[in-house]
C-alpha cells in the first residue's frame, strides 16, 4: 500500500483536501504499522520527504510536523537523509502565520505551527550540527519575532543535544545571548535570552568530566561568563549593562547546584563588600548601590533554596550574611531594605545552615517588627509570612523564644481595656505563629482563658470583639487540617457557646442587657452590643463545624448542643441558673437575649456534614417552628427560620406531616384577623415560609410549588406583599449562613432553572388575568399586586442563565413592556430593574425592542410621581449604549434633545 501510494500519487499536484488525506493516511499507517515502515527503511523516509516537500497549507503542516516528530522519536534510522529531513522542515523557520481577522472559523494559530515545528527540530541530537547554526543565523535578523522564536527553539533543543554536538558552539551561543539580553529593546527577548542561558549552563553542567585531564567544562565556561559580568557589576554607575549582567549571573545560578555553588563562591564576596561599603557612606538616604547589592544577594539566597549541596556554598559567608541581614532588619530609614531583609531571612532559614542560637536571634528581631504596630503594613505582612514559615519548619525554636513573649503580653491585657490596637497586634502575631499544631494549642489556651474571664456586657465588648476577629482569622487559616478543626470544636466553639449562654442568663439589670437597650420599649434593642458578639461567635462555630469530619468529636458536639436546646441541659457546660431565671432559648415568650442564642443552632447543627447524627431533631423542628412564627424579635425569628429550613433540607426523608403542619400554621397566620392593637405575626410566618420553600426548592422536592403558591397568594397583602415578592431573591441566591454547599446542604443541579420554569407561567398567567377595575382603589390594589409579581420575576431574572431567558423571552417582554404604562411607582421600578438586567446581560436579545424601549424610557423621564422612577429611566437609557452602533446612531439626536430637558429636573440627582 505504501509503495503504491508513493508511486501513484504525486502529492504536490493534488488539491489541499486530498493532500491532507494523504498525510492522515501516512500518519495512521505509521501509528499502527511502525515495524513495516521501519523495514522499508530509507525508501519510506525518502518518499515521505518527497511527499511533504513544498507544502504550504497550515492545516497540512500541522499534520506533517506531528508525523515527522513521531517518526524521529520512534527511533527511526535517519541514515544519510537527516540533513534532507531537516532541510524540508526547517525551511519554514521562522513561522509567520497570521490568519485573517475576518475568518472566524480559523482554528489554527501561529503558536500551533511554531510549537509543531519546534517539536520536530528538538526531537533528535542528529539535527544539532544543522539547527544550532540556523538559530544563531536567525538571531542576527532584524525581525524581533524571529529572534524570540530562535531563542525559544534553541532553549527547547539543548536538552536533547550531547557534549559533542554542543561543544563547538557553546562560546558562540553565550556571546549571542549576551548581545540579545544587553541590547534588546524587548522584555520578552530579554526573558527568552536568560532562559536560554540557564538551559545552556544546565546542559554544560551535565557533561561528563574529561577523562584525560580531569577538566570540568562547567567551571571553565562559568568563569568566562562570571568574569565578563563581574567587570560590569563592579562599576559604580547604574545602567542597563550592569543590571543585565546581574540578571545573567542569576540565570546561571538557576541552572544547577554546581553552577549555583560556583556563582555563590565567585559573586557573594563582592556583593558583601559592596553592601558593607555602601552602608558606611555618610548619607541621610540609603544609597541606590546598597539597594541593588542587597537585592542581588536576596535573589541568590532564594535561588539556593531548592538545591541540595554536598557542602553548602553559603557556609563560609554565614557570619557576614547574618550581620548584614540583621542590620537591614533594623534599618528604619528604608522600608524596601527592610522588606528585602525579611525575604532574605526566610530564604536563609530555608537553607538550614544556621544554628539554633542564630535562628533565635533573627527570629526575635522579626518578632520585634511584628509587635511594633508603627511599622508599615506591607512589612508586617512579610514578617507574618516568614514567621509562619519558621513555625512550621522549626517549631521548637518558636515555642522556646517567640511564643512566651507573645503569650506573656496576651495574659497581661486587661479585658476591660477600651484600647484594642495592642490586642489586635498580638492576635495577628498569634495567628502567624500558629502554623504548627503544638504552637496552635499553646496560643489557643491563653486566649480562651482570657475569654473565660469575660462576660457578655459593655465592659468587655471591645476585648471580646477583637478576640472574635482573631479567632476567625485563625479558623480561616488553619481549618483545612482536621486536627485543628477537632481541637477548635472542643476548645473554642463550646467555650464561646458557654460564654454567650451565661451572658443570656445574667442581664445587668431587670429588663436591660446593656446600655444600648436602655431606651428600647421592649427592653431590648437590635443594636444590643451582645448581638454582634453572638453573631461573631456563631461565624467561628460555623466555620469549624462545616469542616468537622463525621466521627466521635462531631457526634459529641452535636449531642451536647441538642441537649442544651431541647432539654435545657446546662450541666455539661457547668452553668448554674436561678430558678426564677431559667434557660429557655426556644420559648418565644421569654427574653430575646436568650432566644437569640438560636443562632448557634444554625451555626452548628445546620453546618455539620449530613453523616453527623443529630439527636432530638423532631423536637427541635417543632420548637423552632413555634419560635420562628411567634417571636417578636427579628434576629430570633430569622435565625429560627433558617435553622428550621436547614434541618428540612438535609433530612433523607422529609416528614409529610411536618410539611403539612407548616403549611397549615402559616396559612392560619395569614388568614387570621387581628384585633385592634394586637400584634401580627404575618412577617414572622412569611420569613419561615420563604426559608422553608428555599430548603425544598434546592432539593427539587415535590411539595415545593405548594409553598410557592402560598407565597404568591400574599402578593396582594398590604402588610407582607412586598416582603413576599422580595423573598424570591432569597429563594434564588446562595445564603452565607445556611443552605449552601459549605454547610453540606442538598442542592440539585440546575435547580434554579427548574424553579424558574415552574414559577414563570404562574406569574405570567396571574399578571395577565388581573383585570383593571374602574374603581380607583381596586385599580391601585391590582397595580401593587402586579408590582409584586414583577418584583418576584425581576429577582429571578438576575440569576438565570442567558440560555434559559432566551427560551422564555417571548413570554417575558410583553409582560415587562406592558408594565411600563402603569402609574404605580413600585411596579415601574420593578419593571425598569428587570429590563435593566436584561439589557446588561443579553443586549443582543433586546436589540429588536430598542425603539419601543427608548420611547418608554424617554416618557418616564417626565414621570412626576416618583424621583426614583426618573433616575432608573435615565440609568436604562444609559444601558442602551450596550446595543450595536447601527441601532443607536438613529436615536442619538432624539435622546440628546430629551436629556437636555431632563437637565432641568427639579431633583439634582436626576
Amino acid at each position: 500500500m505504501l509503495k503504491a501510494l508513493f508511486k501513484e500519487v504525486h502529492v504536490q499536484s493534488c488539491l489541499q483536501g486530498e493532500r491532507y488525506k494523504v498525510y492522515l493516511l501516512l500518519t495512521n499507517i505509521f501509528d499502527q504499522h511502525k515495524i513495516v515502515c521501519s523495514t522499508m527503511g530509507r525508501d519510506f523516509l525518502y518518499n515521505f520527504i518527497q511527499a511533504i516537500d513544498g507544502e504550504q497549507d497550515p492545516r497540512n503542516l500541522l499534520v506533517i510536523f506531528q508525523l515527522a516528530t513521531d517518526i524521529i522519536k520512534s527511533g527511526f534510522n535517519l541514515a544519510n537523509l537527516a540533513e534532507d529531513l531537516f532541510e524540508v522542515t526547517s525551511c519554514y523557520f521562522p513561522i509567520d502565520f497570521n490568519p485573517s481577522a475576518s475568518n472566524k472559523k480559523a482554528t489554527i494559530t501561529n503558536k500551533d505551527l511554531v510549537l509543531g515545528l519546534r517539536a520536530v527540530l528538538s526531537s533528535t541530537r542528529v539535527f544539532a550540527k544543522f539547527c544550532i547554526p540556523l538559530m544563531l543565523e536567525k538571531l542576527d535578523s532584524d525581525v524581533q519575532g524571529a529572534k524570540i522564536d530562535s531563542l525559544q527553539t534553541l532553549t527547547a533543543c539543548l536538552p536533547e543535544y550531547a557534549k559533542a554536538d554542543m561543544e563547538p558552539f557553546v562560546s558562540t551561543i553565550w556571546k549571542a545571548v549576551k548581545r540579545e539580553v544587553v541590547h534588546s529593546v524587548s522584555e520578552e527577548a530579554e526573558k527568552c535570552g536568560l532562559q536560554l542561558l540557564t538551559q545552556l549552563v544546565k546542559s554544560v553542567s551535565e557533561w561528563p568530566i574529561d577523562e584525560h585531564d580531569g577538566r570540568v567544562d562547567l567551571y571553565l565556561f562559568l568563569s568566562e561568563i562570571i568574569d565578563d559580568c563581574l567587570s560590569h557589576i563592579k562599576e559604580p554607575i547604574q545602567d542597563k549593562l550592569k543590571w543585565m549582567s546581574v540578571q545573567m549571573i542569576l540565570a546561571c545560578a538557576r541552572a544547577s547546584s554546581d553552577a549555583c555553588s560556583e556563582v555563590v563562591k565567585s559573586v557573594v564576596p563582592l556583593i558583601l563588600q559592596q553592601a558593607f561599603e555602601s552602608g558606611k557612606e555618610p548619607s541621610g538616604v540609603t544609597p541606590v548601590r546598597m539597594d541593588n547589592a542587597f537585592d542581588m544577594l536576596v535573589q541568590i539566597l532564594i535561588i539556593c533554596k531548592p538545591f541540595i549541596f554536598y557542602e553548602h556554598p553559603l557556609l563560609p559567608f554565614k557570619a557576614e550574611l547574618l550581620e548584614l541581614i540583621k542590620s537591614m532588619l533594623v534599618h528604619k530609614k528604608s522600608k524596601n531594605l527592610q522588606c528585602s531583609a525579611v525575604t532574605a531571612s526566610a530564604a536563609l532559614f530555608a537553607q538550614k545552615i544556621l544554628s539554633n542560637d542564630e535562628v533565635e536571634s533573627m527570629a526575635m528581631l522579626l518578632l520585634d517588627i511584628l509587635l511594633d504596630e508603627h511599622h508599615d503594613v506591607s512589612l508586617r505582612n512579610d514578617v507574618k509570612a516568614t514567621v509562619g514559615y519558621l513555625a512550621t519548619m522549626q517549631s521548637h525554636i518558636v515555642r522556646r523564644c517567640m511564643l512566651p513573649k507573645v503569650v506573656e503580653e496576651l495574659k497581661s491585657i486587661d479585658v476591660s481595656c477600651k484600647q484594642s490596637q495592642r490586642l489586635k497586634v498580638l492576635l495577628e502575631c498569634a495567628t502567624a505563629l500558629s502554623g504548627h499544631f503544638e504552637i496552635f494549642q499553646d496560643v489557643i489556651k491563653p486566649l480562651m482563658t482570657k475569654v473565660s474571664e469575660c462576660s457578655l456586657d459593655e465592659d468587655h465588648c471591645i476585648f471580646l470583639k477583637e478576640i472574635m476577629l482573631g479567632l476567625k482569622a485563625i479558623t480561616d487559616c488553619y481549618l483545612s487540617d482536621h486536627m485543628y478543626t477537632e481541637y477548635m470544636a472542643l476548645n473554642v466553639c463550646l467555650p464561646l457557646l458557654k460564654l454567650c449562654v451565661q451572658g443570656a442568663l445574667s442581664p445587668s439589670a431587670p429588663g436591660q442587657c446593656c446600655a444600648s437597650c436602655e431606651d428600647s420599649s421592649s427592653g431590648y434593642s437590635q443594636d444590643c452590643i451582645t448581638l454582634p458578639l453572638m453573631q461573631s461567635a456563631g461565624t467561628i462555630m460555623r466555620n469549624v463545624c462545616q469542616k468537622l469530619r463525621p466521627g466521635n468529636t462531631a457526634n459529641f458536639v452535636s449531642s451536647l448542643i441538642s441537649d442544651l436546646y431541647v432539654n435545657n441541659d446546662l450541666l455539661a457546660f457547668d452553668i448554674k441558673t436561678k430558678p426564677t431565671f431559667p434557660f429557655l432559648p426556644l420559648d418565644a415568650s421569654l427574653y430575646p437575649l436568650q432566644t437569640r442564642t438560636v443562632c448557634f443552632l444554625t451555626a452548628s447543627l445546620c453546618a455539620f456534614d449530613r453523616a453527623v447524627t443529630i439527636p432530638n431533631v423532631d423536637q427541635l423542628q417543632h420548637k423552632l417552628m413555634s419560635l420562628a412564627m411567634h417571636s417578636p424579635d427579628l434576629p430570633t425569628y430569622v435565625a429560627a427560620a433558617k435553622t428550621f429550613a436547614g434541618f428540612i433540607n438535609k433530612q433523607d426523608q422529609i416528614s409529610t406531616e411536618l410539611l403539612e403542619k407548616t403549611l397549615d400554621n402559616v396559612s392560619k397566620a395569614f388568614d387570621k384577623k387581628q384585633k385592634a392593637g394586637a400584634p401580627s405575626n404575618k412577617t414572622q410566618s412569611m420569613t419561615l415560609l420563604i426559608w422553608t420553600t428555599k430548603a425544598l426548592a434546592q432539593r427539587n422536592h415535590v411539595r415545593t410549588m405548594d409553598f410557592v403558591d402560598l407565597i404568591m397568594t400574599q402578593f396582594g397583602d398590604a402588610e407582607i406583599g412586598e416582603m413576599a415578592s422580595a423573598g424570591f431573591s432569597i429563594l434564588m441566591r446562595e445564603s452565607e449562613e445556611v443552605l449552601n454547599s459549605a454547610s453540606h446542604a442538598i442542592t440539585k443541579m440546575m435547580y434554579k432553572q427548574r424553579f424558574f420554569l415552574l414559577v414563570l407561567p404562574k406569574i405570567v398567567n396571574a399578571f395577565e388575568t388581573m383585570k383593571l377595575d374602574n374603581n380607583a382603589p381596586q385599580e391601585e390594589e391590582n397595580q401593587n399586586k402586579k408590582a409584586n409579581y414583577l418584583t418576584a420575576l425581576a429577582e429571578m431574572l438576575v440569576l438565570i442563565p442567558k440560555q434559559v431567558l432566551l427560551a422564555q423571552f417571548s413570554s417575558l417582554m410583553p409582560l415587562l413592556l406592558q408594565s411600563l404604562h402603569s402609574k404605580v411607582p413600585s411596579l415601574l421600578l420593578s419593571a425598569l430593574s428587570a429590563l435593566l438586567n436584561l439589557i446588561q446581560d443579553a443586549p443582543d436579545l433586546m436589540n429588536s425592542y430598542a425603539d419601543t424601549l427608548l420611547d418608554n424610557f424617554l416618557s418616564l423621564l417626565e414621570f412626576k410621581g416618583n424621583m426614583s422612577v426618573r433616575l432608573k429611566a435615565v440609568t436604562c437609557i444609559g444601558a442602551l449604549t450596550l446595543l450595536p452602533s447601527p441601532t443607536l446612531i438613529p436615536m442619538k439626536n432624539r435622546v440628546i434633545k430629551s436629556l437636555c430637558h431632563t437637565l432641568d429636573d427639579r431633583k439634582r440627582s436626576v
